[in-house]
């Protein structure tokens, strides 16, 4: 933590068994963070790996909450906005990392763009390649090629031609959403709109978060003058059937909560299609061990169950482990 000035930025970090990624990225705001109050508070999940003793070894500085069971993603960064009384928060994934003084550039942005709500910068892979981490809202199209599989059409499709350009010229321009592995927002909002929605366990929270602050009325923006490393995957990759699982779950979701019932009966059509064609591809694909070709197939079955409706949803459980 740096006293410049008066704290003004809360760094918030949820962790799940990532103790050397959060090592990385918690070094990283401490050295490239310059000319703003920051604090950083990281929310454990429950690792079970060495982070809590990584922590409290490591960096006394840092504010920390250890939580007895792993409550997801919206839940722990909701348990620490509300906790925070700084003016602008940053959500940060601990498999991230800063390579500039991103944050400081973040806050000048939003200071002199009042109507801005929230804001993220580029992200980049280790190997410098651009990450989508910024897209319009979801609809059939978008649904259609994810589905299929489309990979390469549907990143052409997520930004315009103009956003593009201006990511080339590094000029910020508006978007429907940024992720939230980097979003930084005024707590003003927060006391606003509310926090992430609890029933997303992991993945599409940081969608539906922005489309409610857009609803609120104000902009969001990405600032593809700075940028985030982004290592990806770091958690959730160790249990490919939480990944996948939690995946479909959200957009199960999401697709409940925002679209109508024409639309919704669409979707679910879509994602069944692209659901059936995973679940064949896992069972012939050759994977790098039998435990990934196990949980995928495991998790596309499960996700085919909810989205055909013989599998009820249920609130996400957070018991102790």
């Amino acid at each position: 933590m740096k006293t410049t000035s008066e704290i003004n930025l809360s760094v918030i970090i949820v962790n799940y068994n990532t103790a050397d990624e959060l090592r990385t990225c918690i070094q990283s705001v401490n050295k490239q963070t310059n000319g703003i109050g920051y604090k950083i508070i990281v929310v454990d999940n429950n690792s079970q790996d060495h982070s809590k003793v990584m922590l409290k070894n490591e960096f006394a500085t840092v504010e920390c909450h250890f939580l007895q069971f792993n409550s997801g993603f919206s839940y722990a960064n909701n348990y620490a906005m509300e906790r925070s009384e700084s003016e602008f928060i940053l959500l940060l994934n601990p498999d991230t990392f800063l390579i500039e003084n991103s944050l400081k550039v973040m806050i000048d942005f939003m200071r002199n763009n009042p109507a801005v709500g929230a804001i993220g910068p580029v992200v980049e892979d280790p190997n410098g390649n651009l990450q989508l981490s910024m897209s319009r809202f979801p609809d059939l199209k978008l649904q259609l090629l994810d589905a299929l599989y489309l990979q390469g059409a549907l990143k052409r499709y997520a930004l315009t031609e103009d956003q593009r350009g201006s990511i080339a010229s590094k000029i910020p321009f508006e978007v429907d959403w940024v992720s939230g592995g980097c979003i930084m927002l005024r707590k003003a909002i927060y006391n606003e709109i509310g926090g992430l929605d609890e029933q997303f366990h992991l993945f599409s929270e940081d969608v539906d978060w922005c489309l409610r602050i857009k609803e609120g009325g104000w902009n969001i923006y990405c600032l593809p003058n700075t940028k985030v490393i982004h290592i990806g995957g770091a958690s959730t990759s160790k249990n490919y059937f939480t990944l996948v699982s939690n995946r479909f779950r959200s957009r199960f979701i999401f697709a409940k909560k925002h679209f109508n019932k024409l639309e919704f009966f669409a979707v679910r059509i879509i994602t069944l299609l692209g659901l059936s064609l995973r679940l064949t591809g896992a069972l012939f694909k050759k994977f790098s061990g039998t435990k990934e070709k196990k949980e995928r197939v495991a998790a596309y079955f499960h996700a085919l169950l909810l989205w055909t409706g013989i599998k009820k949803l249920h609130p996400v459980e957070r018991e102790k482990n």
